[in-house]
């Protein structure tokens, strides 16, 4: 029978013979040496085949386990870490050189964000303002966006859009700084456009007998229903474009055809 004799407080030393897999590391704001652990390598009893089991990790030669990785060139050793600290020790390797790399910029748990603006509005990379700093932008730092189209180009002027959903634009994350952590990166954005909330003005000549409905707002989209004396005269209505204001125009006779006559008149989104 063989008895495993030791003197309390003594372990056996252990020696790695087979390198675990290294991997490209990024910037993330988060991660710390300790947290990364290596897939692959063997460790033994020293001067022996016998295999133990633990796990392999970095060790930075300056600093703490326990800092955040920032970019850069960094000077590390591979650790082998026994699970039976008792029984065995520690190893490490000589020292290697590895670049861990800027990170990549992206929004918080995958989700990508939702941009509601009126019907009109030029799109320009300040819409975007308050993503990159209500923590929807998954980052430490402030980055600056540029609107761009699918293809990465930048849209400097902005562009403007009907109303509907756009999934098909993207926002340019970079930093102006050279010293930052963070490297450029084409987020995708969802923007929605929505129909103005306009005043209607109402005006009836009766001369044409025409009514000859106006928006305040030159950004009215869509189509209207219009009531009259709470009645439904006119279903989905376009409206269109009239010089510096949209409108709608068409063939509408009252009953009561006096010169004075007061009809109520409403109009609303359909």
């Amino acid at each position: 029978m063989d008895i495993y004799v030791g003197i309390i407080g003594d372990t056996i030393e252990t020696e790695i013979i087979e390198e675990p897999e290294l991997y490209d590391i990024y910037y993330d704001g988060v991660t710390t040496w300790e947290d990364i652990k290596l897939e692959g390598g063997v460790a033994v009893e020293k001067g022996t085949d016998n295999i133990v089991d633990g796990t392999f990790t970095l060790v930075p030669e300056t600093g703490l386990s326990s800092n955040i990785i920032n970019p850069g060139t960094k000077s590390v050793k591979i650790a082998f870490n026994p699970t039976d600290t008792e029984k065995y020790s520690s190893s490490s390797m000589s020292l290697i050189s590895i670049d861990v790399n800027k990170g990549t910029p992206s929004w918080k748990d995958g989700i990508t964000p939702v941009v509601t603006v009126p019907y009109g509005t030029t799109v320009v990379a300040e819409t975007f303002h308050n993503l990159r700093y209500d923590g929807t932008l998954a980052v430490d730092e402030t980055l600056n966006f540029n609107l761009c189209d699918a293809e990465g180009n930048i849209l400097f002027d902005g562009v403007k859009l009907d109303c509907g959903t756009y999934t098909d634009y993207q926002l340019r994350a970079a930093s102006k700084s050279t010293q930052s952590n963070w490297q450029p990166a084409l987020l995708p954005i969802t923007i929605v456009v929505e129909p103005t909330e306009a005043e209607i003005t109402v005006v009836y000549n009766s001369k044409t007998n025409q009514l000859t409905v106006s928006g305040t707002s030159r950004y009215l989209y869509g189509t209207f229903d219009i009531y009259i004396d709470g009645e439904l005269v006119f279903d989905d209505a376009p409206i269109e474009r009239y010089q510096d204001t949209q409108r709608f125009t068409a063939d509408w006779k009252p009953a009561d055809i006096s010169k004075n006559s007061v009809h109520d008149i409403k109009v609303a989104y359909s």
